[in-house]
């Protein structure tokens, strides 16, 4: 109990000392600790908190949890009074523990008076930000929504540190899975190469997709939306700058393999309407939420977001594009802003354990040289965007400067950072007529970049 509000009996006595009897009878024959994820401060009574908080710290150094050595402990730094006397309580609480091995309904009986606490505190503070009249329209309901989400979230008290024994035992699990499971532990692109790069789309992290206007940014965002919405994943995409039919035409054309051009003159539905009817069925099993808000504030999108994971769940978050995003906490300084908005997004991916793929354009800078394939400071107010992203990927068709490029059809998906991995280039067939990025069906050798050309100095 962290103050000393009045609740509305919103707490079980029983069922806090219930559990603590059971830890103590459990760990005398084995042990469960680890079991014990959520946080000590969901007890009610600051004696009960104290009691969890010190088994688990004894049993994270593999030390015994009996009442006798939890007496020593208290003891040796004069706090038995914290715990109402020490080992005769100790073994009060296990005497009236009626089963132990019930000691996870005991935990689920605590947490939900806990969350019934957090939303009473979480009531009256809205209440005080809604009479804030020195607050915006829209501060007041981004506050509030996020003092409702905090208050809901099971994480919404800080866990503080994490033993690194712990992180460790995580580790370990993660990589056992990785060794006996064939699949890649992320959301696939479908794309191959970039797959086997990148071993997919991770939770936690930010993707910055970037490009000159035409290179195929959305494209390449839509067909990973696509193969990952029909593998099961929860997407939500937010298109600023196209409106959601035009996304949906390309959906449409990328799922059915037909032209853009045949679905705008509506003479699909004579030449394809078999391929259209299978696209349209496939489309209506995907979870897919499109937002297409042309001015978003990135304060809002996150809390549509965090609504978006509570309500349905969620599994990745697509934003077109950065520059067309704002933040009100910032003015009349677009780098900052654009730095800002992109650590927002990182906070977002590792608040909701979702990747995030944020799209972005490149300066011009990129087209002055002979070889036009972008770098990382061709990226608009690079520094805070590289910086806050975890991967970079960058795209570049030589034929979109060149129509008699040997590179017809390729698209180059140029991993300039990659903060877990290895960065480089990987190509794939680019089908703009149809919304397509698919699998190269034969080996292909890139053409050698230009060579650079150097003014002559001196007389």
């Amino acid at each position: 109990m962290t103050d000393q509000l009045e609740f509305r009996k919103l707490y079980s006595e029983d069922s806090e000392q219930q559990l603590l009897g059971s830890l103590l009878i459990l760990s005398l024959s084995e042990p469960i600790y680890s079991d014990i994820t959520f946080n000590p401060s969901d007890l009610y009574y600051p004696s009960h908190e104290n009691m969890l908080s010190t088994l688990l710290k004894l049993s994270s150094e593999g030390k015994p949890c009996n009442p006798w050595e939890l007496h020593a402990y208290y003891e040796e730094r004069n706090e038995l009074q914290l715990v109402d006397g020490g080992v005769e309580y100790f073994k009060s609480l296990m005497d009236e523990t009626i089963n132990a091995n019930r000691y996870k309904s005991y935990i689920t009986v605590i947490q939900e008076y806990a969350k019934e606490r957090r939303l009473t505190i979480a009531g009256r503070g809205i209440q005080s930000i809604i009479d804030d009249k020195d607050l915006s329209h829209n501060d007041r309901i981004a506050n509030s929504q996020k003092l409702f989400d905090d208050a809901l979230s099971d994480d919404s008290e800080d866990q503080g540190t994490v033993a690194v024994n712990q992180v460790l035992k995580e580790y370990i699990d993660l990589l056992d899975w990785r060794f006996n499971n064939d699949a890649i532990m992320g959301v696939m692109t479908g794309i191959q190469s970039v797959d086997e790069r990148l071993k997919g789309l991770q939770d936690g992290e930010l993707y910055i997709f970037a490009g000159r206007p035409g290179s195929g940014k959305s494209t390449y965002a839509t067909n990973i939306m696509l193969n990952a919405a029909s593998m099961g994943s929860k997407c939500y995409f937010l298109s600023m700058e196209m409106p959601r039919r035009q996304l949906m035409q390309r959906m449409l054309a990328c799922k059915a393999g037909i032209t853009l051009n045949s679905l705008k003159d509506a003479s699909a539905l004579g030449d394809h309407s078999s391929e259209i009817v299978v696209a349209v069925n496939a489309i209506k099993q995907m979870s897919i939420e499109i937002d297409d808000n042309s001015n978003v504030d990135i304060e809002v999108f996150i809390n549509r977001c965090r609504k978006q994971k509570r309500k349905h769940g969620l599994d990745i978050v697509f934003a077109d594009y950065l520059q067309l995003m704002t933040d009100r906490t910032v003015r009349d300084n677009k780098r900052l802003e654009v730095g800002g908005i992109t650590r927002k997004l990182k906070g977002l991916a590792k608040e909701l354990s979702i990747p995030v793929v944020l799209l972005s354009q490149l300066n011009r800078k990129c087209e002055e040289r002979t070889d036009k394939r972008p770098w990382l400071s061709d990226l608009a107010e690079s520094g805070d965007v590289e910086a806050n992203a975890d991967v970079v990927q960058m795209l570049y068709r030589d034929e979109y400067y060149d129509e008699d490029s040997p590179a017809k059809g390729i698209i180059e998906i140029i991993t300039r950072k990659f903060r877990e991995g290895e960065t480089g280039t990987d190509h794939a067939n680019f089908v703009g007529a149809k919304n397509q990025i698919k699998n190269l069906e034969h080996s292909y050798t890139p053409p050698p970049p230009p060579e650079k050309s150097y003014k002559k100095r001196g007389f």
